[in-house]
């Protein structure tokens, strides 16, 4: 796979979590959550794990995805209790957006 094609790959994941790309269908993050009753982003996290790495994903991973949605772009703690509810869900849909371009994703 060349540059290029990881590239458009990576694009077209982002554009999909959030839910940009009507090409491809549309889907909700939050509808998503409420039906697999999913409330937090370890569970979350858990979720995509299931579903897109067969349970595999490494336990460094799932720490950089948990980490990532608990801190704000300057890196400092932000806890998606403390965000109002908006912000909290396009956090969420920002880390889904992250484990659908990790490179684990992508292995093929």
């Amino acid at each position: 796979m060349d540059t290029l094609s990881v590239l458009e790959r990576v694009r077209f994941c982002q554009s999909l979590s959030n839910n940009m790309n009507d090409s491809s269908g549309a889907w909700g993050l939050e509808e998503l959550m409420a039906r697999k009753e999913i409330e937090s982003a370890e569970e979350l996290i858990d979720y995509f794990n299931e579903l897109l790495f067969q349970g595999l994903l490494a336990d460094g991973q799932r720490k950089l995805f948990l980490r990532f949605v608990q801190t704000d772009e300057d890196g400092n703690p932000s806890p998606l209790d403390d965000m109002r509810e908006s912000r909290r869900l396009e956090r969420l849909q920002q880390m889904v957006a992250l484990i659908l371009s990790s490179p684990g994703f992508h292995f093929q």
